[in-house]
């Protein structure tokens, strides 16, 4: 599995959320080694992945990049997005799967976020340096 859709798929299902508003761009994410830690169910996973420069311009895009790229990211899940609004650095993303509905909102700071969904999902990420 690729780092980007493992990046992609946390955007999503870790209810990793990025707002934008209208057509302005907002510098949410930047590029480099990300580590990531999602807690669920009393239980907490560590991933690392790489964000490219071009899924950084994605993310930190205006609604409709972001909307295009999440969905092409995560079009092998199953999963469908049902709704995305961004809103300067949040973003809230819903979503359909076979194991139901969930919707999260991720707050940006640049070299890290936070999220939380409504399946109890908590995801904090932060900017390790570069990739490798």
């Amino acid at each position: 599995m690729k780092h980007s859709i493992s990046y992609w798929s946390l955007a999503l299902f870790g209810a990793i959320a990025v707002p934008v508003s209208g057509a302005e761009a907002v510098d949410r994410v930047h590029p480099g080694q990300w580590e990531t830690t999602m807690e669920t169910g009393g239980r907490s996973r560590v991933i690392k992945s790489c964000v490219t420069p071009e899924e950084a311009q994605v993310m930190n895009g205006d609604e409709s990049t972001l909307k295009a790229g999440i969905e092409k990211a995560t079009a092998a899940t199953g999963c469908k997005l049902t709704a995305l609004k961004a809103s300067g650095s949040q973003v809230t993303i819903s979503s359909q799967c076979s194991i139901g509905a969930n919707t999260g909102t991720t707050t940006y700071h640049g070299d890290s976020y936070e999220s939380e969904n409504t399946n109890g999902t908590k995801v904090h990420a932060k900017r390790i340096g570069a990739c490798p």
